[in-house]
């Protein structure tokens, strides 16, 4: 009896095996067969853009950039939309039998991403050309397979990229786990790899078109999400967060603009908060002209902080991501774009950066508007200035608080602003010489305007006892005699620039200190300006880099200061990092094939940043950051600065005494300053 139970068990456990083995067996010819009909799918689609692509090379010619990609972009639709699109005939389709094909298609889309985003540049059966590139197909392939897939796969799916998490099927959450699962793989391949063998472009496309990251619906599935999103961060990411807490700017070889901004978008679609530093990234991503990546990660963390944390007024990622992207907007001096984002983000970026967004703003405005003679404008810039500081004030009331500006005596007060922004505009309209339309403005904002050599002197001494001026006793232009040092002319040809870059440098000093000034429109600088404690230059860079002789005299004298290699201890800029980068965009034209650019890369840059220095000798902590020039000046010098210039025309030429003074000063207080604090922390000895 028990020899014929054992006899009916392993015959059982045979059978079971059989079984599972057929199983299995089946499993994985299906998987071939899936596989196989996959790489035969997308192949097909390289072939298609690479044919559409390659007959409309004409003559051995690449088409122009404007004209490429609108046939074979069109083509590709038209595939995926008919493969995509449901039976012809819904009312014979059963509700299984729509949740089945709706598992089917996100199997086989899934499957189609893995090979995009593994699949080597010679695997795809297109020949070398050099007239057709991989990657632009890969992108655009992956483009068509993925955008919007979701209400493709997903039977719940409302148009605000969220999910009615009540009425989640579970073949809707079957698809949501693969998914998860898939993106959670490739990632770590990514990290595993070297990042070369997957393309984390299509990893990206996956995930916004299956919504991966979706909080709620596998809250397993989108912690191990984060936690892998943690470790791509720190990856590609770690090195340049870690620099720019030190202050310093490091030239990134690894990925491109692309891929960085890839990654980005993960960000925002995981929501990985606890293991990264957001703000960071923010910063980041402004800096590499990746506005809309940093915009998409401050929309993520305000909506996480909505779900998660209902009262605004805590201390939270949305909080430091938004003041992030509108104090790189301010450094950048991209005044309109911080204008957008103080205003979008007012509840968690702050009244005081809302209000010194909005004026400086209209300042920019106004100088461009006085340029192009559109005078009549100028009071509306005005009104917005005016009804930013009644919101905030009235907002201040309201909440019982206080408002501190963000940047302390390097701003203009907030209760102040109205007032600034007009004396602003009669400055300018005064210095353009339209005293009536400045007369005019003046009559209609109720204020008294002065025109005449006696009242504007009367002005001009108020100001002087209140901000620092040329002609101070220890400034540059200070004479014990009766001779006048007059304020420096702008140095615009390479001879010039070689005899006066000898004078500075011929003093005992240790420390330059430089600034920078551009306008908002541009990419490079308009102005360098170069100071120790007794020397100031104004370069004049766009004169400069207009001839060889200029790019090789700047080489060869500011492109070796900044490089360490003259000797001089200390050069000195204040919160500098955004003047590195427009200096190395500015202009350069070589004399011969090779030549470098005139300013050095960031990796051999022994420049420091002022703001750092003071931060670190007087302990400020990250109360640091918030530490303006001017507001530096008044603490070390006895006077602030005055900033009414800030927002003038830089590109125009000649410029102001006014300009040319504030650029002066400001090259000059980086170097007496540092000059100051290093001898009280015995880092520069007096000579």
């Amino acid at each position: 009896m028990t020899h014929n139970a054992n006899n009916y068990d392993e015959n059982k456990l045979d059978s079971g095996t059989i079984e599972l083995e057929r199983n299995n067996k089946s499993h994985s010819e299906n998987i071939a067969v899936l596989s196989s009909s996959g790489h035969t799918t997308v192949n097909a689609l390289y072939q298609l853009v690479y044919r559409l692509r390659s007959s409309k090379v004409e003559g051995g010619k690449k088409r122009t950039k404007r004209g490429s990609g609108g046939t074979e972009w069109k083509a590709l639709q038209q595939v995926v939309t008919s493969s995509l699109s449901h039976t012809a005939n819904p009312a014979l389709c059963t509700q299984d039998l729509g949740n089945a094909r709706r598992q089917s298609r996100a199997v086989a889309i899934l499957t189609l991403g893995i090979i995009l985003s593994l699949q080597p540049n010679d695997a795809n059966g297109i020949e070398d050309d050099k007239h057709v590139s991989i990657q632009p197909i890969t992108k655009m392939v992956s483009s068509a397979l993925l955008t919007d897939i979701s209400k493709h796969v997903y039977e719940s799916v409302v148009f605000e990229d969220q999910y009615q998490l009540n009425r989640q099927t579970d073949e809707d959450l079957f698809i949501y786990n693969i998914s998860s699962s898939t993106v959670i793989d490739l990632l770590q391949r990514f990290t595993q790899q070297a990042f070369a063998a997957v393309d984390i472009q299509v990893i990206n496309k996956i995930t916004q078109g299956f919504c991966v990251g979706d909080r709620g619906r596998a809250q397993k599935k989108d912690s191990e999400l984060q936690q892998i999103m943690s470790t791509v961060v720190d990856i590609i990411f770690g090195k340049r967060i870690r620099d720019e807490e030190f202050g310093l700017m490091i030239e990134n070889e690894v990925i491109s603009k692309d891929s960085d901004a890839a990654v980005l978008s993960l960000v925002a679609s995981t929501k990985p908060w606890e293991g990264i530093q957001a703000d960071r990234l923010v910063t980041i991503a402004a800096e590499h002209d990746l506005w809309f990546a940093a915009e998409n990660i401050c929309d993520s963390a305000i909506k996480s902080t909505n779900d998660e944390q209902p009262n605004p007024s805590q201390k939270s990622v949305a909080h430091l991501t938004t003041r992030a992207i509108i104090d790189a907007a301010l450094d950048h001096r991209q005044y309109r774009r911080a204008d957008h984002f103080a205003s979008k983000y007012y509840s968690f970026g702050g009244p005081e950066r809302f209000a010194e967004a909005r004026y400086l703003h209209a300042c920019d405005t106004i100088s461009k508007l006085l340029r192009k003679k559109a005078v009549q404008l100028i009071d509306k810039q005005v009104e917005r200035v005016d009804a930013a500081v009644k919101r905030v004030m009235e907002d201040s009331i309201l909440s019982e608080s206080t408002i501190f500006n963000k940047d302390g005596l390097d701003a203009v007060s907030i209760e102040k602003m109205p007032e600034h922004v007009r004396q602003f505009c009669l400055r300018r309209l005064r210095a353009a010489n339209m005293n009536s339309e400045a007369l005019r403005l003046a009559r209609l904002w109720n204020i008294s305007y002065a025109h005449d050599p006696v009242a504007i002197m009367e002005e001009m001494k108020q100001r002087k006892l209140t901000y620092l001026q040329w002609d101070d006793p220890g400034c540059p232009g200070h004479s014990m005699g009766n001779a006048q040092i007059l304020l420096p002319e702008l140095v615009s040809e390479p001879q010039e620039l070689i005899n006066q870059f000898g004078i500075l440098l011929n003093n005992s000093e240790e420390t330059i200190g430089f600034d920078c000034e551009w306008g908002s429109d541009e990419h490079g600088v308009s102005l360098l300006q170069l100071s120790s404690t007794t020397e100031v230059l104004l370069l004049d860079i766009p004169a400069l880099t207009s001839t060889n002789e200029g790019c090789d005299a700047l080489r060869v004298t500011v492109g070796k200061l900044f490089s360490g290699a003259l000797g001089i201890k200390y050069v000195v800029g204040f919160s500098c990092k955004e003047d590195f980068s427009r200096l190395r965009a500015s202009p350069s034209l070589p004399e011969k094939a090779g030549s470098k650019h005139w300013f050095p890369s960031h990796s051999k840059l022994k420049a420091k940043d002022l703001r750092t220095f003071i931060a670190e000798t007087h302990q400020l902590g990250s109360r640091g950051s918030a530490l303006g020039l001017s507001a530096a000046c008044h603490f070390f010098l006895g006077k602030a600065l005055d900033k009414a210039e800030q927002c003038s025309d830089w590109s125009m030429r000649p410029l102001t005494l006014e300009q040319r003074e504030y650029a002066a000063l400001d090259a000059w207080a980086c170097a007496a300053i540092h000059r100051k604090v290093a001898a009280s922390h015995e880092i520069l000895p007096i000579p």
